[in-house]
């Protein structure tokens, strides 16, 4: 079994799609809550778990235990985790070099933030069914707690779509401790 905790439009054939948004294509929706609590799957039992742009809605102190519970749910020592989330660095970075109308752009017709703010912090809006950023990450900082998570192989890849703006990490369970 190969799990997708997803926030966005892709869907993954072959794969458990999880998706809180209501807007979104989803085999099944879950309490936000449950990303770092306790997701519905029995201890190794997931040949892969692919996380995009949902570890950003755990809360800065609930990072390390869901790592720690993602990757309790895999199978064998060398299956993985994906983890991908927008690059701070690359936020701050951008944000300073960018013109005032590029940081603050005008929301859209929703009320949806739009700019390099938005990247940096989510759509902001109280009840959004779409969540919330909570925590933001460098290399760096996902790098170390992948590894205070027990992840071994641990490896950015190069090369992905909006690539300076984003991080990938993939990373092998390992043995449980």
């Amino acid at each position: 079994m190969r799990l997708y905790l997803k926030h966005g439009p892709e869907y993954r054939d072959g794969w458990i799609n999880l998706d809180r948004c209501p807007k979104m294509p989803s085999d099944r929706r879950e309490e936000p809550g449950l990303l770092w609590r306790c997701l519905p799957y029995e201890d190794e039992t997931l040949g892969e778990v692919y996380a995009e742009d949902v570890l950003h809605q755990v809360p800065q102190g609930k990072a390390l235990d869901t790592l720690k519970h993602w990757r309790g749910l895999l199978r064998r020592p060398d299956s993985t985790l994906t983890v991908e989330v927008f690059d701070l660095e690359w936020a701050c970075k951008a944000f300073l070099g960018s013109q005032q109308a590029a940081r603050w752009a005008e929301p859209d017709e929703d009320g949806n933030p739009r700019g390099i703010v938005h990247a940096m912090i989510g759509p902001q809006k109280c009840g959004h069914p779409c969540g919330e950023f909570r925590s933001l990450y460098d290399a760096q900082r996902l790098y170390a707690l992948l590894l205070r998570a027990g992840f071994h192989n641990i490896r950015r890849e190069p090369n992905i779509p909006q690539g300076d703006k984003r991080i990938r990490f993939v990373a092998e369970r390992g043995d449980l401790e």
